[in-house]
């Protein structure tokens, strides 16, 4: 036990299991907050008391409305009220199908998978390391703060919420995909037994290195949709929000980090492991001493 116990406290010999263990109880919490808001912030459009005769009478010294949830209900806006079911809709499906997908991307493929096997001064690309691992983490909570800020302050701003959060994804796609082609790269011209051949594809990346491309066409799509729908242009919004839930169960959700997930966390992994190989090799390298100079050799020069 005491063993095991050193070893979690090394974040190198744990693989820094503290680190993404913290951070996979980020996303978990995320997500039950953020999906039982928009369940909750439903129910109570349609006119169901979610909060019930225990909580109403511990509220009761506060002189409180029973339907009024003190401090919560105190972040909305002034034109945004409870009871209008059609115009809260898409902020509650959207929302939901936000929760359901980022969990799922955050737990299935990057949940444990970080750049810090990579962090060494004798290893060269610290810029690339700190930004991919700044935006592999935030996508733990990313969902939800645009959730929470669209079903408890303004369900008007679903359309923004929307493409701020599709843009974080893309960019911890990209980051993501660049990092492990690095050093995939890195690895092969060093030799590495811990990585394929260059004539040897490595499973599942090849796939993954397709999301920052297409995330980044789609979310330039929802920007545009968003500027429209905001402005007033564009008037057919329960279209477009069913269009973005079903792209986010059906797509993201049930295809790419479900069915796919593991062939593209396998072949993620693959790449880190040689990050961290690299790792190894740079600080052995850099440690051993240099071999002096023969002073007879010295001495004819």
């Amino acid at each position: 036990m005491r063993k095991q116990q050193g070893v979690l406290s090394d974040p190198r010999r744990s693989m820094h299991a503290r680190w993404l263990l913290f951070f996979s109880v980020v996303s978990s919490l995320s997500y039950f907050v953020s999906a039982t808001v928009c369940v909750l912030w439903f129910l109570r459009d349609i006119g169901i008391d979610v909060l019930g005769p225990p909580v109403q009478l511990l509220l009761r010294p506060l002189d409180v409305r029973p339907d009024v949830i003190p401090l919560v209900d105190d972040l909305r806006v002034p034109d945004y009220r409870l009871g209008q079911v059609w115009e809260n809709l898409p902020a509650r499906i959207i929302g939901l199908s936000f929760a359901l997908a980022s969990v799922r991307y955050y737990q299935n493929i990057l949940g444990g998978l970080t750049t810090l096997v990579a962090r060494s001064p004798a290893l060269p690309g610290a810029p690339l390391r700190v930004a991919a691992e700044i935006a592999i983490r935030l996508m733990a909570p990313w969902a939800s703060w645009l959730i929470l800020w669209v079903n408890l302050v303004d369900a008007r701003t679903w359309p923004l919420g929307t493409a701020i959060g599709y843009t974080g994804v893309m960019f911890s796609n990209v980051l993501c995909a660049v990092f492990a082609t690095t050093y995939l790269a890195r690895a092969r011209r060093a030799r590495l037994s811990t990585v394929p051949p260059g004539h040897q594809k490595v499973v599942g990346l090849d796939a993954f290195r397709q999301w920052g491309p297409t995330t980044t066409l789609y979310t330039g799509m929802v920007w545009i949709f968003a500027v429209l729908i905001l402005n007033g242009t564009l008037q057919d919004t329960y279209v477009y929000a069913l269009t973005v839930a079903l792209v986010n169960i059906g797509l993201f959700y049930v295809i790419k980090t479900g069915i796919n997930a593991l062939d593209v966390r396998t072949g993620l992994n693959r790449c880190f492991l040689g990050a961290e190989r690299l790792r190894y090799e740079a600080e052995a390298t850099a440690a051993r001493p240099s071999r002096p100079k023969d002073p007879a050799l010295v001495a004819q020069t």
